[in-house]
This record gives structure tokens, sequence and C-alpha cells, in this order.
């Protein structure tokens, strides 16, 4: 079977316009931060307080602006495996954030036009697949050292950089990115560690081998207090 390939791209990539000038100020704001950080922003060849310095850094940047909470409850809500970890946030009586402007006017179509648009930015689902790997453990060493011959052995297979990225894909978004390892938002649940490193990238079966390498690496035996789960696009992360 033979295929046909163009000479050169079509005229609709060749004039397609920059998106840039179009987005709003906020928007501009964050794909500037991550122009700027995305050299180290998961460098993780420094020390895991270095790493947790790096993590809140960010965190206040996606925070800033965003919907205030009155407060915060955290709750466990009862599942198939356990009672699982939640928080439940109180915004302020006058939002502004699309997020809570568009869900207090059940606005699904206005909300994923402004989702989109940044989630095509980065690269997170559905432009692309995302692979959360949790670690769990009975011992904080014990995850931790798993944790991070997991995320190695990842990064040795597919030549993926410091910076945490491999091959690059189409237009700006890496072919595949590794985040992590480190701690889970939250670390410790009735005494167990929780470790976790996300994979993300733009072909589905790409992550699918990685999940069967990394099942294959683990049978070659590790602590028996050590586990491991695979979320493939979560909704949440660890």
């Amino acid at each position: 079977m033979e295929f046909f390939m163009p000479d050169r791209k079509p005229d609709y990539e060749i004039n397609k316009p920059d998106p840039y000038p179009m987005l709003c100020e906020s928007m501009k704001k964050v794909i500037d931060y991550q122009a700027e950080h995305s050299a180290d922003a998961f460098d993780t060849d420094c020390s895991w307080d270095e790493l947790r310095v790096k993590y809140v850094e960010e965190r206040r940047f996606w925070n800033e602006g965003g919907p205030q909470a009155v407060k915060t409850v955290e709750v466990m809500v009862p599942g198939p495996m356990g009672d699982v970890p939640a928080r439940i946030y109180y915004p302020d009586d006058k939002p502004e954030h699309y997020a809570v402007v568009c869900a207090a006017e059940q606005n699904y179509e206005k909300f994923y036009n402004e989702e989109i648009i940044y989630r095509e930015m980065v690269g997170y689902p559905p432009v692309s697949h995302m692979l959360a790997v949790q670690i769990f453990s009975r011992s904080e060493e014990s995850g931790r050292r798993l944790a991070e011959k997991l995320s190695a052995s990842v990064r040795s297979v597919y030549g993926i950089t410091a910076g945490g990225r491999g091959e690059e894909g189409s237009g700006q978004i890496p072919e595949l990115q590794l985040i992590g390892p480190g701690a889970a938002s939250i670390g410790k649940i009735n005494d167990i560690f929780r470790f976790v490193f996300y994979l993300k990238c733009t072909g589905y079966d790409k992550l699918i081998r990685i999940k069967d390498m990394l099942e294959e690496e683990m049978q070659g035996g590790q602590a028996s207090g050590d586990m491991v789960q695979f979320d493939f696009d979560p909704v949440n992360t660890l």
C-alpha cells in the first residue's frame, strides 16, 4: 500500500494565525510563565526539599487571582477500597474565575471554550494523554526508591532529559513528558506513604507500552509493603 505525501504543508497550516495575540491577559500570563520556567520546571536532579519548594512556588502562581475560598473542609469519602481523602472548597460570593462562573450558570459550552485553549497550549487531556504512576509503601524510603527506580527506567528507555522532555512531537507539545517523581500532595494516609510521577504523551499506545514495561520490571522483585497503581487520564492528581 502506498501513501501520498504532499511536498509542502497545506495552506491552512502555512497561514495559521498566531493564537497568542487572541488570548486574554490572564492566559498570556500563563504562557509567558511556562516559557520562562519550562527549562527547570521539572528538574529532578535537585533534592526532594528543593523540589517541594519549586512545587510550592508553582502552585502559588497558579492560585494567584483564582477564586477565593471562604473556607475549606477536609473529609473522607467512602470507597470500594476504603475511605478516600477529599477537600471541599467554598468559594466567595462574587467569583470571577470562569470555572466557578460557568458552573453557576451551568454553561458547559462556555467552560469548554475557555478551558480547551489552555489545554491545547500545555498539552493536557484531551489534547494529549496522561498516565499517573502511583506508588504506595509502608516504608517512606522504600517508596521513594521505587518511584525513583521506575521513573529512571522510563527516562533511560525513552531518552527523557533532565528537564522531563522526550522526543518532540508536532507543534510545541513534546511527544513524551515526565513530571516527577515526588511525594503526593497528601504524602501519608493510614501509615501508607504515597509517591507519584506523571507521563504526558500524544500517543495513548505509548503510555500503554510504558505501563507494561514497568509492570514487567516490578515482577523482578520489590518490597512486600510496596504497591503500584496506574491511572490513565486521571480526573484528579494524587
